[in-house]
């Protein structure tokens, strides 16, 4: 079963992850993943983002992570949160030139972008919404790329 409008409706919350760099560990797990408008680093490397949103993924990809290790250094971070799917809309990064994103409905465009892999989220996601934070700790570049993982307990403050 795909996703549709009527599946979105039917379930207020969904689980989605945030890419980014280890150094920010500490801060995300105080205050939350916050936006570019409210004290997130802004990544310079000419991607267009909307300081008013956290962008999340619904699909492992490492450039995220690149992204940020490359503006900040340290080590990929994987943190899952779950969130409310009304905070939830298309990223318009993820459009075609030619299509037009605004001619499609909020539910539409959120699901086409989670299709390719992404969405943004309104605002900043506090610390109650995340439920997992997983280090990658081996190399980026090896053969077993996903499976070294391991998940920072919520007490444990290493960086």
């Amino acid at each position: 079963m795909g996703l549709t409008p009527e599946n979105l409706r039917s379930q207020p919350r969904i689980r989605l992850a945030h890419g980014t760099s280890s150094v920010v560990a500490s801060a995300i797990r105080l205050e939350g993943l916050k936006t570019q408008s409210e004290g997130a680093k802004a990544i310079a490397d000419g991607l267009k983002t909307n300081p008013g949103f956290v962008y999340l993924k619904s699909k492992l990809d490492f450039h995220y992570f690149d992204r940020a290790i490359n503006e900040m250094g340290g080590e990929p971070l994987l943190v899952v949160v779950e969130v409310p799917i009304e905070r939830l809309d298309g990223d318009e990064n993820w459009f075609s030139e030619a299509e037009d994103f605004s001619k499609y409905s909020r539910s539409e465009r959120l699901i086409r972008s989670l299709q390719r892999g992404q969405c943004k989220h309104l605002g900043s996601i506090p610390p109650d919404q995340i439920r997992h934070v997983f280090l990658y700790r081996q190399d980026r570049n090896s053969e077993l790329r996903g499976l070294d993982w391991i998940e920072i307990p919520p007490d444990l403050h290493v960086f």
